[in-house]
């Protein structure tokens, strides 16, 4: 159903999670009130008359614009590619595309220098409300005279409306330059590769300070919104940590999920395979921060996210399950013979809809009834973006995602829209 993000180190899943339904549709945003012009400027009299003009709304956004962005904190990003010195980040209180302040140059009579690695990276941080970009990037010190040469790995934050860096430090020598910073709510995590026993492979910034809040010797198998997964691979436990605290809690008995399966990068919760004999699938709820045992009995499942309402599908070879994420409830199941007789692999939901893609009729199901809805759907709403922007698919029967998770956007094209709704509802249509 989806183009796959690429397998993760270690085969865990994370999964998107939106706990609303995406939002009704709302006016564009005012104009900022420095932008607006005044035709004259005497006051109105009897024999003068004022207008004024107002910016005009920002222009549609599609998935066009949007190829090879990413989600974090909320919106949507384009990360930073070898060489580019900026982010480009949506800015939901606009609605427009914001360039971000320029990484620092690096000292004169040095050089660009990453240890092995990309000598810069850059990614968003921040929180939704208050988002900024980060910069690690490292130079290298020639000797001069009797000073041997010195090697330096700096971190600088700027607001994303800031026309300039507004901090910068130097990281601990023992960190250097990473190979990945990974955005999460909780602040920026440095990844590390190819390092030896003992040495830090992993460390999270605060992202306002920039301090080092911790550091582990092992390496992220994945991560979602706000946590980062570690795989115990000797002793059967997967390690999650908050990024923000760095409180951990061990899932025992499990290994991340079978690599047959599809793997997603996802939001809110981790997909597991229990080590118990049974070769079910469980799934931890950083959300509900609870794991949830046998949720697919199934020994070879194909795992698929669901973007909207806090929903989990899952399909294997003999059921498909639609979980609510944060209780581990089942909201809907189709048995093996039911699957067979709507022949597809293609299966997507919004709000209290299941898509199913086949050769026939391509049913939209109401998960609440059981019942048939429409043959065929020419519009389904994905991603909530910001609180109040909806990514809309307009293209008919088309169950992907567009983002598998967090994962690199995947639809360029001019039928799918980020469109604005108050309060975060979307009214529909459906399909």
């Amino acid at each position: 159903m989806k183009r796959l993000a690429g397998l993760l180190a270690a085969g865990i899943l994370v999964l998107s999670a939106c706990g609303s339904q995406p939002e009704a549709p709302q006016t564009q945003p005012a104009a900022d009130p420095s932008e607006q012009t005044s035709s004259t400027a005497a006051a109105p009299t009897a024999a003068t008359a004022t207008t004024s003009t107002t910016a005009p709304p920002p222009p549609p956004i599609t998935g066009d614009a949007l190829s090879g962005s990413r989600r974090a904190l909320g919106t949507i990003y384009q990360p930073c590619s070898p060489g580019d010195t900026h982010l480009t980040v949506f800015d939901p209180a606009t609605g427009r595309m914001v360039t971000t302040p320029t990484m620092p140059a690096i000292p004169k009579g040095t050089e660009a220098w990453g240890g092995g690695n990309s000598p810069a990276h850059c990614a968003l941080t921040g929180t939704p409300d208050d988002l900024k970009v980060l910069y690690v990037y490292g130079y290298r010190k020639p000797s001069e005279g009797l000073n041997p040469e010195s090697f330096h790995a700096m971190a600088a934050v700027a607001s994303i409306h800031d026309t300039e860096v507004t901090q910068i430090v130097e990281l601990p020598p023992e960190l250097g330059v990473p190979s990945e910073v990974i955005p999460t709510d909780g602040g920026p995590v440095l990844a590390y590769c190819c390092r030896g026993r003992g040495a830090v492979v992993t460390a999270a910034l605060d992202p306002n300070t920039l301090a080092v809040r911790w550091t582990s010797d092992q390496g992220v198998a994945t991560h979602d919104h706000a946590t980062v997964a570690f795989d115990g691979v000797r002793d059967g436990t997967v390690t999650i940590r908050d990024v923000a605290s760095g409180a951990d809690t061990v899932v025992e008995n499990v290994t991340p999920a079978s690599t047959n399966a599809r793997n997603y990068r996802l939001d809110s919760g981790y997909v597991l395979e229990q080590r118990d004999g049974s070769g079910n699938t469980g799934y931890y709820s950083t959300l509900a921060r609870q794991f949830y045992p046998n949720i697919l009995v199934d020994d070879d499942p194909e795992l698929t996210p669901v973007i909207n309402e806090g929903r989990l599908l899952l399909k294997g070879d003999k059921s498909l399950k639609v979980v609510d994420i944060t209780n581990g409830a089942t909201v809907f199941e189709l048995g093996e013979a039911e699957l067979e007789a709507v022949d597809s692999y293609q299966f997507a939901t919004s709000g209290d809809y299941l898509y199913i893609a086949n050769s026939s009729d391509s049913p939209v199901i109401d998960m609440r009834d059981r019942q048939k809805v429409s043959s065929g759907w020419r519009v389904r709403p994905l991603n909530t973006v910001g609180g109040s922007w909806v990514l809309v698919n307009h293209r008919a029967n088309d169950t992907r995602d567009c983002y598998e998770g967090i994962a690199v956007f995947d639809c360029e094209s001019d039928e799918v829209t980020l469109e604005k709704f108050p309060d975060g509802k979307y009214p529909g249509p459906w399909f």
